[in-house]
């Protein structure tokens, strides 16, 4: 097997064991090869994960047109579903008991601490997140948002143009109808990427540039379902991996490339703050990093960081959607 056909399979195993979803027609398509290629990968991959008698399994999604690993109950172990309950308790983006039901999908049974059958494990789970769950503290909105989060992901798969009642930060609801395109988290809070159903309804297009609005899903007081739906142009499509790189504290504007220096004591955390940094040299000003960033948001945190950063050049870019 060559090397790019093994890096194809083991980009899409490593996506399907991640939780992915695999589209063929859209793996076809960035890979330049045909569909009855991306099956063969897809049978390989089924037939490796029968091999290793996981439990593991490729499962055809006929709703979506898509296809998804299923797993076993023991396939996520348990440091992998500890792991995940701490980023959970971390992330504080969800309120106790909607925390509490997630752990329990995560780990069922595990609150029943007395259980003969998965003893072992509980008191393992409980040494590990009983304190910390005991003294978590609910995100100060206090709403439940897990059924907003699945009422937009189904717009969003299934196209929906949604009408919203939607509270501003300065407290003032208004109405909006819109077609979400993303689901993202950061900082504590879920956001909504969505375009209005009317370019013109708001001042937020950044120089007659289509760029999504961003809502934060907490402040969705009401979600409905207009009965429209709006087509994708996957050509221009939005991607939310891209645009995830290119946005700073969920603030958007016009989409910009910035040079600048920094002299600060940790680059690592500039190139993890600045997904599309690149390092141009390295001298005694610092180092000199471009990026393309939207300028609301790279602006804010380069405030923010006083005379660790000296700004050389910011030029927008013309002509590009997320």
């Amino acid at each position: 097997m060559d090397n790019i056909n093994k890096n194809r399979k083991l980009s899409i195993y490593s996506r399907l064991i991640r939780g992915c979803y695999i589209d063929k027609e859209e793996e076809a398509e960035n890979y330049g090869v045909s569909l009855r290629t991306i099956q063969r990968d897809l049978e390989d991959i089924r037939d490796f994960m029968a091999e290793e008698n996981s439990g593991n399994k490729i499962i055809y999604d006929k709703k979506l047109d898509m296809y998804r690993a299923s797993y076993s109950e023991d396939a996520i172990v348990t440091t992998t579903a500890i792991a995940l309950i701490k980023i959970l308790l971390g992330c504080k983006a969800f309120t106790k008991n909607e925390l509490k039901r997630i752990i329990e999908e995560l780990c069922p049974g595990y609150y029943d601490w007395n259980s003969e059958a998965t003893k072992e494990k509980n008191d393992y789970v409980k040494k590990l997140i009983q304190n910390e769950l005991f003294n978590y503290v609910s995100p100060v909105h206090g709403k439940t948002i897990l059924k907003t989060i699945s009422e937009i992901n189904d717009a969003i798969i299934n196209q929906k143009i949604l009408k919203i009642h939607y509270r501003r930060m300065e407290g003032n609801i208004v109405t909006r109808e819109i077609k979400p395109v993303g689901l993202l988290f950061s900082e504590y809070y879920f956001y909504m990427p969505a375009y209005f159903t009317e370019k013109d309804a708001e001042d937020d297009y950044a120089d007659g540039t289509l760029v999504p609005v961003i809502y934060r899903v907490d402040r969705i007081e009401e979600i409905m379902d207009t009965g429209r739906h709006y087509k994708i142009n996957y050509a221009t499509r939005f991607q939310e991996g891209e645009f995830r790189k290119r946005i700073q504290f969920m603030q958007t504007g016009t989409l910009v490339k910035i040079k600048f220096y920094y002299n600060g004591p940790s680059l690592e955390a500039v190139l993890d703050r600045v997904p599309t940094a690149k390092i141009l040299e390295h001298n005694q000003r610092g180092w000199l990093i471009e990026a393309e960033m939207y300028n609301k948001g790279i602006e804010m945190w380069l405030r923010s960081q006083g005379g660790m950063v000296e700004l050389l050049e910011e030029k927008e870019i013309k002509n590009r959607t997320y």
